[in-house]
């Protein structure tokens, strides 16, 4: 004897419910008379759940199998599926967002590199500048000393 699980949806929602049922397999029969085996599904579709079949099928008699056939759990829900189809919808969005972001980072990095160049460049320019304004300073306060003596002179 085995237990099944179901799920339901309401609101939106999938709860899931243990619904406790009973799986008598001995009173599965295959079409042939037999009793049917419980097998668990390795499909893509329906990976672990569980089903009756002919116990012919497997045996190496497929031949002679009735291919008799019944679920014992429950389909996945569907709106399960598309939720979770919905969601790596989503993730695949937000990853391409992502990307875009981090480009964008990339660029403005650039940039801020390229703008922190140009701050040097002119700070550099700005003290060769000053350099050169105490040098005129410089001659032009000697230039008006010389102007300055040479005026004395002549006027005494």
């Amino acid at each position: 004897m085995t237990s099944a699980s179901s799920s339901s949806v309401s609101n939106g929602r999938q709860e899931w419910v243990s619904l406790e049922a009973e799986v008598d397999e001995a009173t599965r029969l295959c079409f042939c008379g037999m009793k049917a085996r419980m097998r668990t599904s390795r499909t893509e579709g329906n990976p672990g759940r569980r089903f009756f079949g002919c116990p012919r099928y497997s045996s190496g008699q497929r031949h002679l199998a009735c291919n008799f056939f019944e679920w014992i759990d429950p389909a996945p829900a569907a709106q399960g599926q598309d939720a979770l189809a919905g969601m790596v919808r989503k993730v695949k969005i937000l990853e391409d967002k992502v990307k875009m972001s981090e480009d964008k980072v990339k660029t403005n990095a650039d940039k801020v590199n390229f703008l922190e160049e140009q701050v040097q460049v002119q700070k550099d320019q700005l003290i060769k500048h000053k350099a050169k304004e105490r040098q005129l300073k410089a001659v032009l306060l000697g230039s008006w000393m010389f102007f300055a003596c040479v005026f004395l002179l002549l006027c005494s």
